[in-house]
């Protein structure tokens, strides 16, 4: 009988050390001596759309002027207001640099076309392939090789 209690024994603590959880105890080691009171980081502000408006605009502070005119007409809205380059962060946010630099050529060939209604179009997830048709532009000659030129003129000479 002691012989079957100590099978049943071995079977049942075996059964428990193959088919449960093992805990491993270890200790790391790395080449490199990393603490988090010591190791300071610092991070460049990216100042990527002013270097693109820079670019575009040169040291102006303003990017795009309205007209103040008088109507008699009741449903005309009169604005004076410019969009400064803070405004323009704030509008562009979410784009990337060379989603910034195509929206603007495309405002830059068509000016009847306000920054803001493009990027009204582009948050609509309009292809920028299709702004650039309906403004009756050649995306790929007239947006894209021009704006990976401009790109590489402003991020990669740095």
């Amino acid at each position: 009988m002691n012989k079957n209690i100590l099978f049943f024994y071995l079977l049942i603590t075996f059964a428990n050390l193959c088919f449960s959880q093992m805990v491993e105890f270890g200790v790391g080691f790395t080449p490199y001596y990393v603490s988090s009171s010591t190791q300071e980081f610092k991070f460049e502000k990216d100042n990527a759309v002013e270097k693109i408006m820079n670019y575009f605009y040169g040291q102006q502070s303003s990017t795009e002027n309205f007209v103040v005119s008088s109507s008699t007409d009741s449903n005309v809205e009169l604005s004076s207001n410019t969009i400064t380059v803070e405004q323009l962060k704030r509008l562009l946010y979410g784009f990337g640099r060379t989603e910034i630099i195509q929206l603007l050529l495309i405002n830059q060939k068509c000016p009847e076309v306000s920054i803001k209604t493009l990027v009204e179009e582009r948050r609509k997830n309009k292809p920028l392939k299709e702004l650039a048709k309906r403004y009756n532009l050649d995306y790929i000659n007239e947006i894209w090789l021009p704006s990976k030129k401009i790109y590489k003129e402003i991020f990669i000479k740095q």
